[in-house]
């Protein structure tokens, strides 16, 4: 068999499931991303620590991958709001809960365009090698660079690193996404073949 390569894989829009995008399936994902994220922390999270599960990102580049490409702007946009919303309810300060917006939309918005141009859902859930490939490219790849992102941002706005060092958030941050990632994407791609 030939080997596998980054080039971009057939498009169409019909592979990933897309329709038209109506006001209740973007407040459905802003809604289900909260509640996510919500949960996320409040099970998981010991104070001024990184989540150790972040479902939420997965779940809004599977909702984000439902929508056609030209109607998604303003659904990640809204997240916006929503990033900081659950964090602001659990009760940490502004400041820290704004930091994680970059980093998130980054990692989101990076996932989404990876497994869009690189992954077929279908051979995802058949061949073990593509799955691999949308575990690395809608997972490890995304989240080591939203981890970047946070090291960068985090400090500067909310003033700690959320743990001992940069390093700490940097590998909290991949872990707990890769984590997220790696239980919400199998399942979403046979969602979205179904």
């Amino acid at each position: 068999p030939a080997s596998p390569s980054l080039a971009p894989e057939d498009s169409g829009s019909a592979r990933w499931g897309r329709r038209r995008t109506s006001a209740g399936h973007v407040l459905a994902g802003w809604l289900g991303y909260y509640l996510l994220a919500l949960g996320c922390i409040v099970l998981s999270r010991l104070p001024q620590e990184i989540s150790t599960l972040w479902l939420p990102d997965a779940l809004a580049v599977l909702w984000l991958l439902t929508m056609p490409p030209a109607q998604r702007r303003w659904p990640l946009l809204g997240l916006v709001l929503v990033i900081p919303a659950a964090n602001l309810s659990y009760g940490d300060p502004w400041r820290q809960a704004l930091s994680f917006i970059p980093a998130n939309l980054s990692q989101i918005a990076l996932a989404v365009w990876l497994l869009e141009r690189h992954v077929q859902p279908h051979r995802a859930l058949t061949e073990p090698a593509h799955l691999l490939r949308a575990m690395g490219l809608g997972g490890a790849l995304p989240a080591a660079f939203g981890g970047g992102v946070a090291c960068l941002i985090v400090p500067a706005l909310a003033g700690t690193t959320l743990g001992p060092s940069l390093g700490h958030l940097w590998w909290s941050w991949v872990v707990s996404s890769f984590f997220g990632a790696v239980t919400l994407l199998p399942l979403g791609l046979w969602v979205l073949t179904h």
